[in-house]
């Protein structure tokens, strides 16, 4: 049977979780080298792949900064502003619920896509990691077998 929390037992689990977040943001940035396995694999970068350099703008208040870094961290901020209040509320059906989560995944699908076709017109230079793995396993084949 599922535990029923009380406001004041939800925020105080909020405001915790929230500590432990923001600790382990800050120990990651500063002193844990973070690589995103699909951008250094494949060598494209993900669609979630400038968030945490947009979160830490954010947290610096460099709003044009965050944006340039990642525009979906305006949509996710409101979608977790949602979210708290909704888990605050107790509305877990709603918070766990499909319908609630798609909207983001797809604005974050949709901006994934203006930014590789922003790379392809060469407008973003980012989007490809020449040093991945797969990259470099794709020219030495080339240089193998054309030479």
């Amino acid at each position: 049977m599922m535990r029923k929390y009380s406001f004041s037992q939800r925020l105080a689990l909020l405001v915790l979780a929230l500590a432990v977040l923001g600790a382990f943001v800050v120990i990651s940035v500063l002193w844990i080298p973070y690589r995103c396995p699909l951008r250094w694999t494949f060598g494209i970068s993900c669609p979630g792949c400038g968030m945490t350099r947009a979160a830490m703008a954010l947290l610096r208040l460099d709003f044009a900064g965050a944006f340039l870094a990642h525009p979906g961290i305006y949509p996710l901020v409101c979608y977790l502003a949602a979210a708290i209040f909704l888990w605050l509320r107790g509305d877990t059906k709603t918070l766990g619920s499909f319908r609630f989560w798609m909207p983001m995944a797809l604005i974050l699908l949709a901006l994934w896509l203006v930014h590789g076709g922003l790379y392809l017109n060469g407008l973003a230079p980012d989007f490809v990691e020449p040093q991945a793995i797969f990259p470099r396993v794709f020219r030495f084949l080339k240089t193998v077998l054309y030479s």
